[in-house]
């Protein structure tokens, strides 16, 4: 059992949110945090961009599910009902369809697979060209809706609201992560949202660009401009950085420069905790790990970023 899962469980059991440290010190029982302070890795565990399943909103931590409950999600009818791409449209739901699945009204569930399509029992889609799906209690119904000249009038200002609050680098350089945690933050906000079905996300709001990355042959040249970075690291800070990539499903080094672009470019700076900031703490702060200077010899980690 992970932090991860245990702190999801926490939360069904409270119905209801909870902050880091009530999270952490009920970890502590359970056995699956030793640190000294589990808020911290109960932090590192339920990031946004590698969980999903949770949202951390001010000081307290949300189910999706729970946010998203009686709430209308959209998509156009796809062509392969038993290997479909969820894209933006569930992307709200990644993360509870990754790693638990979602329990349908008609039985069976729909699932995340490894490739990043979706999967469902046969039969699960009804006929029709726009599928509304609602969760009620954690329990999907799928239907299909009909939208008219309303639901698209709110489907656009609820666009308008989703890009106004999402980070300053939405422009040009959005990502679906982006885009979905600014939608779950307007959830918690605005009881009234997503209470009527408005026209799928992925034709209101502006599709993210393609973020490439180069591989790590030795062959590869940077784009003008760029550059490549080779790190060298202490081998707990290598095992907790490829642990927090491995639930990300992304490769290290793609996850490692995401996340530095993150710090860089919004208030959650790791100097910030040290002078009073109650920002969340990335997965390589915590506070019981060894100092400069007490490293043995260093695994070393080559980072390309071509975004």
């Amino acid at each position: 059992m992970t932090i991860a899962s245990h702190c999801v469980d926490l939360l069904r059991a409270a119905h209801g949110p909870m902050t880091d440290d009530e999270l952490g010190e009920a970890c502590r029982p359970a056995g699956v945090t030793a640190a000294r302070n589990p808020g911290l890795s109960v932090r590192s565990s339920l990031s946004w961009y590698g969980e999903k399943r949770v949202l951390r909103i001010g000081h307290h931590y949300h189910l999706v599910t729970t946010l998203l409950d009686r709430r209308w999600l959209t998509m156009a009818a796809p062509r392969e009902p038993l290997a479909f791409a969820p894209g933006l449209d569930l992307r709200c739901l990644i993360g509870p369809a990754s790693r638990d699945g979602i329990p349908l009204a008609t039985g069976g569930s729909l699932h995340g697979l490894h490739n990043g399509s979706w999967t469902g029992p046969a039969g699960w889609l009804p006929p029709g060209e726009t599928v509304g799906i609602r969760l009620v209690d954690g329990t999907a119904e799928v239907t299909i809706v009909a939208l008219g000249e309303e639901a698209t009038e709110r489907g656009e200002r609820l666009a308008d609201r989703i890009v106004a609050g999402s980070s300053a680098s939405y422009v040009g350089n959005a990502t679906e992560d982006v885009l979905v945690h600014s939608l779950l933050s307007l959830v918690h906000e605005d009881d009234t949202i997503l209470r009527e079905p408005v026209p799928p996300l992925s034709t209101l709001l502006p599709a993210p660009p393609e973020r490439p990355y180069a591989g790590l042959g030795p062959g590869n040249v940077a784009p003008p401009g760029w550059r490549r970075l080779q790190l060298a690291l202490p081998p707990r800070l290598f095992d907790d950085l490829a642990g927090a990539a491995a639930g990300s499903d992304m490769p290290l080094e793609t996850w490692l420069a995401d996340e530095l672009e993150r710090l860089t470019a919004s208030p959650t700076r790791p100097w910030r905790r040290e002078n009073g900031w109650d920002d969340d703490v990335p997965p390589w702060l915590e506070d019981e790990s060894p100092r400069h200077g007490e490293w043995p010899m260093s695994p070393v980690v080559p980072l390309d970023r071509f975004a």
